[in-house]
Formats: C-alpha cells, sequence, structure tokens
C-alpha cells in the first residue's frame, strides 16, 4: 500500500510540469481568467519534479551524500504558500525511502528543513506526524511523543471533547 501511495505522489510531482502547461493553456483560451502559474512558477515546479526524480533514483543507488545537497535546491526554489503541500508530500517520499534503509539522521534533516519552509498548517501538521513516526521507528519514543503532541496542537479542534 505504501509503494502504491509513493508511486501515486511521484506521479503528481512528475506530472505538476505537464499539469501546468494544461492549465496554462485552458486558461489562454479564456482571457478573462487570471494565469494560474506564472512561466517563473512553472520552470521550477519542472526543475523541483526532476530534482525530485534525480534524488530518488540516487536513493536507489544509495547515494546518500548527494541527496541533502539536491533537496536544498528544491528548498532554494522557495515554492511556498500555495506549493507547500507538493512540497511536503515530495518530502514525505523522500523520507518514507530514506526511512526504509536506516538513514535516520539523513530524513530528519529533510523533515526539520522542509518544516522550516512550510507555513500551511496542514503541511506542518503532515511532516510533525512524518517526524514522529521516524523517531518511533527509531525506539526515541519522547522524541516522537514529543512531535506528535506538537502536531496535534495544530488541530485542537479535532479532539472530541472540545
Amino acid at each position: 500500500m505504501k509503494r502504491v501511495i509513493a508511486y501515486l505522489l511521484v506521479a503528481s510531482l512528475l506530472a505538476t510540469g505537464l499539469m501546468a502547461q494544461e492549465q496554462a493553456r485552458a486558461l489562454q483560451q479564456d482571457e478573462t481568467a487570471p494565469l494560474a502559474l506564472e512561466e517563473g512558477d512553472k520552470a521550477k515546479l519542472q526543475f523541483a519534479a526532476s530534482t525530485h526524480e534525480l534524488i530518488m533514483t540516487r536513493l536507489a543507488e544509495g547515494q546518500y551524500e548527494s541527496i541533502l545537497p539536491e533537496y536544498r535546491k528544491i528548498l532554494a526554489l522557495q515554492l511556498s504558500g500555495s506549493f507547500d503541500e507538493r512540497l511536503t508530500q515530495g518530502a514525505w517520499l523522500i523520507v518514507d525511502e530514506l526511512r526504509t534503509e536506516g538513514q535516520y539522521d539523513l530524513a530528519h534533516s529533510v523533515i526539520k528543513e522542509t518544516l522550516s519552509r512550510v507555513s500551511d498548517v496542514d503541511s506542518r501538521w503532515e511532516l510533525l506526524i512524518l517526524q514522529g513516526k521516524t523517531y518511533k521507528e527509531q525506539g526515541l519514543y519522547g522524541k516522537a511523543i514529543a512531535s506528535l503532541e506538537e502536531a496535534r496542537k495544530l488541530r485542537p479542534q479535532n479532539h472530541p471533547d472540545q
């Protein structure tokens, strides 16, 4: 099931460039509609998607030393705000593979650096859950609990007693 979700998310990231082109074409036909993505954003998304695929390939090859420098290239694009969800999905896929390979320090670096870039509450919540799961997998239950409690604080209205 994890693999199916992972492939769907990767496909989503890779298709971003194609979707951006399709959206732009559709909107160009309606001159009254605002352009969904500016050309610079489209190029950034395409660069991010290809860099993400490069990261996943290097992970498969065990080239761990190149992962964080490549990931920082995506973060340097400053794709935040409306792109937080995509950035979070990409980080989740990378971290999931790193966890599979036992590369926990690197996984935590990706999570922390992504957390420092996203502002969307849903994205921050997902990353904190991922951080908690990673700590739990390592047997670092105190840190796992702290991350999960921080995530819960972002969504206190979901508690049935409130």
